[in-house]
């Protein structure tokens, strides 16, 4: 076109990465397990910047690890948040579940008449034992959790009785 000015302008574009904070995520702790680092929980690939809160919206542990202790830490829900500088900020949450450590009871030694037919072992353990338990020995048990024992049959040695509950190690209690 004749007799008209060009005009030009230039623009500069920024583009700012978006940092993720991972995908959230549910675990499951042993009420006396080990210290955990909830930002290895997160799903994704989370960024390192972000920080945490605990379940009452309070800053949680020092950088990105959140480092939780299930003998001093609560339970619920931690929060991840990542800061965008120009995309908006960003969270991913930990459900933190604490499982109560299984209770075999407490073990002992017996002294068992051999004029009965048979005997619960799980009766003669001492405390509050779990009746999720199973029991192996030098003899045979039968009837789950209770350990039945036939007397006539029975010979002298251990009986344990091991609980297993998922996210603790296992514990066990030995009659003899």
């Amino acid at each position: 076109i004749t007799g008209v000015a060009s005009i030009w302008d230039t623009a500069t574009v920024f583009v700012t990465k978006f940092k993720s904070p991972g995908v959230s995520r549910t675990i499951r702790m042993c009420a006396t397990g080990l210290i955990a680092n909830l930002y290895d929980s997160l799903g994704g690939v989370p960024d390192t910047s972000g920080t945490w809160t605990n379940p009452n919206s309070n800053p949680f542990g020092t950088g990105y690890l959140g480092t939780y202790n299930p003998l001093s830490d609560t339970a619920g829900i931690y929060t991840y948040k990542i800061v965008n500088p120009v995309c908006p900020d960003t969270t991913a949450t930990i459900t933190v579940t604490n499982i109560i450590p299984p209770d075999p009871g407490l073990g002992d030694t017996l002294s068992i008449c051999q004029n009965l037919d048979s005997v619960d072992l799980f009766t003669y353990l001492q405390g509050t034992p779990d009746n999720t338990g199973t029991w192996s020995g030098v003899s045979a048990t039968s009837n789950g959790f209770l350990g039945n024992i036939n007397l006539m049959t029975a010979v002298n040695g251990d009986y344990l009785y091991r609980v297993t509950k998922l996210g603790c190690a296992d514990d066990t209690a030995t009659l003899n």
